[in-house]
């Protein structure tokens, strides 16, 4: 008989049975998740247009995964989603208008599912990327920089069935910026409510926007933009992983052997943060020790660097938050990416990059002395390569993903951590007109737990 169940995340099954007084005995089994819905904040505006893909893990990785299911999109507000023609290890992308947007997957797809939103590829616009990933109750956001060009609208997105209230506060390297703090912003259960922040913002360096909701679980992102004469550039940032004495920041971009690191320490208190650069290049990794004063934020340039991206760690004793951020060109682009730093991928994580109209540098980073990784990368015509990489802590791993190709990693685990952190650099175009973002990828819906009382 069946007394009671709770679902949770695991990689491998197991049961556990503990026999009660009652004779009954209480077992733990594990098996497929069968439902996965992930939220993105969808266009710009009430009508702006995005490419969502959504991509499913090769069966090589999923062999538990059953037969059947499918993947839907849907605007949050709507009841009418639009089916998305997905198979077991393949990818696929539609354009969406406005947003909330909500992804879905049932069945046999929704283990091993993962989707983004895309825009820019077309090479018309700046490119922008953000994961679909799930609410939080609160989140920490480097973003911006100081100039009147700069315009940074905080997304806020609730997909709960009530209400939620939120307040707003914005730090920088000169401390708390009063002005630009806002308490009790209401958001409607299903619904997406944009706020510019306050001009005092863009007079500091070094923001970092602080969302916290006590009312229900958000998903906050930063539209941060820029212009420089006809250019714009262009971002979509948030938070994936939550503050901690470790931030890895795996694929932060290098534009002439330069990256800009911000860091802040959200517990109020100052920080000692030893930061290192994981080269792709095999070499040495580059160290650097800085001092996060209390209740401000801090820019380090890390430069001397070679390649198109590295890993940043940042170590400390304090729980800290850190970004990494650079230009496409040099003086030729206004457009610019953020790099957040990423979660753990427990068992697997992947992205298609469908809709960005390029290709992009994978980048494998651990925060364990060595990992070793599965990477599979399956290009648009269906066929797949499999790599065997070993990941160790002073380096970074890079490869290479093609044009419209979707990739997937996967790690043994211990106790749901595989210390793998993985993100994507995307750049394109002429130097004239470059183009770049990043994607964070994030643990893949992929087996439930359940625990129930049972008879002998």
């Amino acid at each position: 008989m069946l007394a009671a169940a709770a679902a949770g995340m695991v990689w491998t099954a197991h049961a556990a049975p503990v026999r009660t007084s009652t004779g009954e005995r209480l077992a733990t089994t594990t098996s497929a998740v069968e439902a996965a819905s992930l939220v993105c904040p969808g266009g710009a505006g009430s009508n702006g247009s995005t490419e969502v893909n959504a991509t499913s893990s090769p069966e090589l990785l999923t062999p538990f995964a059953r037969e059947g299911g499918g993947a839907s999109a849907r605007l949050e507000s709507s009841s009418d989603p639009k089916a998305m023609s997905l198979e077991r290890g393949g990818a696929t992308v539609t354009e969406m208008k406005g947003g909330p947007l909500v992804v879905e997957a049932t069945g046999g797809m929704a283990p091993g599912f993962a989707a983004a939103q895309i825009s820019g590829g077309d090479g018309q616009s700046p490119l922008v990327a953000r994961t679909c990933a799930a609410s939080l109750n609160e989140a920490w956001i480097p973003v911006g920089q100081k100039g009147s060009s700069r315009l940074s609208t905080l997304v806020l997105v609730n997909s709960g069935s009530h209400g939620a209230t939120v307040d707003i506060d914005v730090s920088s390297r000169d401390g708390d910026v009063a002005g630009a703090a806002i308490t009790d912003k209401a958001v409607p259960a299903h619904s997406r409510v944009e706020v510019n922040l306050p001009t005092e913002a863009k007079n500091h360096d070094g923001v970092v926007v602080h969302v916290r909701s006590e009312s229900g679980a958000v998903q906050a992102s930063v539209r941060d933009s820029a212009s420089s004469g006809s250019t714009k550039g262009e971002e979509l940032t948030a938070q994936y992983a939550v503050p901690g004495t470790t931030q890895i920041v795996p694929a932060a971009p290098v534009t002439d052997g330069k990256t800009s690191v911000r860091l802040a320490a959200p517990a109020g208190r100052g920080a000692v943060v030893k930061l290192s650069a994981l080269s792709t290049q095999g070499e040495a990794s580059k160290d650097r020790v800085v001092s996060v004063p209390r209740g401000r934020t801090l820019d380090v340039s890390l430069e001397g660097l070679k390649g198109s991206t590295v890993a940043v760690r940042a170590t400390s004793e304090a729980e800290i938050v850190a970004a990494a951020t650079a230009p496409a060109a040099s003086g030729a682009s206004a457009d610019f990416a953020w790099a957040q730093a990423a979660p753990d991928i427990g068992p697997a994580a992947g992205t298609s990059l469908r809709g960005a109209g390029t290709g992009g540098d994978l980048v494998l980073a651990a925060s364990a002395p060595q990992v070793r990784a599965t990477v599979v990368v399956t290009t648009k015509d269906g066929k797949s390569t499999t790599q065997h990489v070993d990941v160790r802590d002073n380096a970074a791993r890079r490869i290479s993903v093609p044009k419209d190709a979707s990739v997937w990693v996967t790690a043994p685990t211990k106790q749901g951590e595989s210390h793998l952190h993985a993100g994507i650099v995307l750049r394109t175009g002429a130097k004239s007109s470059d183009r770049i973002t990043t994607l964070t990828l994030t643990a893949a819906p992929w087996m439930r737990e359940q625990t129930a009382l049972v008879a002998r």
